[in-house]
């Protein structure tokens, strides 16, 4: 037990040790643990201690474990600019600040570490409680040639200002859980998520004169929130579960960037719910499928256009930062995620898995020149992962991700402005069972 309550401990402590992500569903992962083997799919499938990530109700059907997970990450993103048939709009005034140029950049570092890891303790034969720590995040980062017609043109030698433009979220959550069985087939869950967000920008000095407040320069801010998840399953017949879950908002301010956030910082993390079912034919092989809802609109520094506070004479956005100002026009996002996961009998102690996930696109073509601070616009994910059981019960897990290059063309005020992104990811983790 004392090696349990270190565990625990240290899952607890870990969420305010900083470290960098990016994130493929918006700035959301696409699933967590063995389940990102299978697409982000398996919210009726529980398989290790972050099961709470998506659904506490899971806990209580796995043993008691430690599991730990890192992953490589590698994103590539960046943006194209190119001139067009004249007006005013993004790509004919990066085009004329360049010389009559386009241009291409790509976003620097890109890879990064994305740890995660849980633990789950039985409190008797019928419930349990459970740690599980998390992240989310994005970034960007431009270096321009500090030689181009730009600086010269416009006193600018970066992308909206001096020197690199980008920025930097990271969104860390411990989830403290309890689950409980209802029936010998069905459970119920609810996990109490506290929330440390890590934001930086730097480079937007061409937003100053159109800022409500302070943009924050090269500052790191911190905001903290807590928020609640709550989760159900049941077998409804022999071999086929269902479950559902619900995350509420997690209230997250930046005030350090009250004049780039809209409602003085507001970076809240929006509500989501995610409902799932999973077959298993046999005792080797299951297949699932789940449905995730997540509200990026009704946080209005994510949701909110860009393009529609453009003033169509100047050119000018109305201030960032106010009260309903310009955000990142993000539209809500309805992710489909299938899994499938079986045992071949001449290995029995290995277990395979594969999966897709797809998302439809959350940002708009008008909001491609924010975009290019978060050009969150991956909708396809393929995925593939494997586990080996050792003789006393541990595990080895593997988990790849592919994205495919997606691109998003500018159109509206963001026209001649291109965002991309596509994405590697391989991860390693290791299981401990106590019993």
């Amino acid at each position: 037990m004392n090696l349990k309550a270190t565990l625990a401990a240290a899952i607890a402590l870990s969420f305010a040790a900083p470290t960098v992500s990016y994130a493929t569903n918006g700035y959301l992962l696409h699933g967590y643990g063995k389940n990102k083997g299978t697409g982000g799919a398996g919210i009726a499938n529980p398989r290790d201690a972050l099961a709470a990530a998506t659904n506490p109700a899971g806990t209580v059907w796995v043993e008691d474990r430690f599991d730990m997970y890192g992953e490589l990450f590698h994103p590539r993103r960046g943006y194209d600019i190119d001139a067009n048939d004249g007006g005013v709009n993004a790509g004919n005034i990066f085009s004329a600040l360049q010389g009559g140029e386009g241009d291409k950049v790509k976003s620097e570092k890109d890879v990064f570490l994305i740890p995660a890891m849980g633990f789950v303790s039985k409190i008797d034969d019928v419930s349990a409680w459970g740690v599980s720590v998390y992240g989310a995040g994005l970034g960007s980062e431009y270096n321009r040639d500090e030689t181009t017609p730009l600086g010269g043109a416009g006193g600018l030698d970066g992308t909206f200002g001096t020197g690199s433009t980008g920025v930097d979220l990271l969104l860390i959550m411990s989830n403290f859980n309890y689950s409980r069985k209802i029936t010998e087939n069905s459970s119920w869950g609810i996990g109490l998520i506290l929330a440390a967000q890590s934001f930086k920008a730097k480079g937007l000095q061409a937003f100053n004169l159109a800022s409500f407040g302070n943009l924050g320069e090269k500052e790191r801010d911190w905001a903290f929130g807590y928020g609640m998840n709550f989760g159900a399953q049941a077998e409804v017949f022999d071999g086929f579960t269902v479950a559902g879950s619900y995350q509420t908002e997690i209230g997250l301010r930046h005030e350090a960037y009250n004049g780039l956030f809209a409602n003085d910082g507001d970076l809240s993390l929006p509500r989501q719910w995610t409902i799932g079912a999973t077959w298993k034919p046999n005792k080797t092989s299951s297949l699932s499928f789940d449905v995730q809802r997540i509200y990026w609109s009704e946080t209005a520094s994510i949701g909110n256009n860009f393009q529609d506070f453009i003033d169509p004479v100047t050119g000018i956005p109305n201030p960032l930062g106010a009260g309903d100002a310009a955000g990142f026009g993000w539209e809500d996002s309805t992710v489909f995620k299938l899994g499938y996961e079986w045992q071949m009998a001449m290995l029995p102690s290995w277990t395979w898995r594969a999966g897709y996930a797809y998302q439809d696109q959350i940002v708009p073509e008008t909001e491609t020149l924010f975009g290019t601070l978060a050009p969150g616009v991956i909708k396809h994910h393929y995925t593939f992962g494997f586990s080996k059981e050792f003789d006393d019960g541990n595990e080895l897990t593997m988990n790849m991700l592919y994205a495919p290059k997606e691109l998003v063309r500018g159109a509206g005020f963001s026209e001649g402005v291109d965002i991309y992104l596509e994405e590697y990811g391989l991860e390693l983790g290791y299981s401990w069972k106590f019993n």
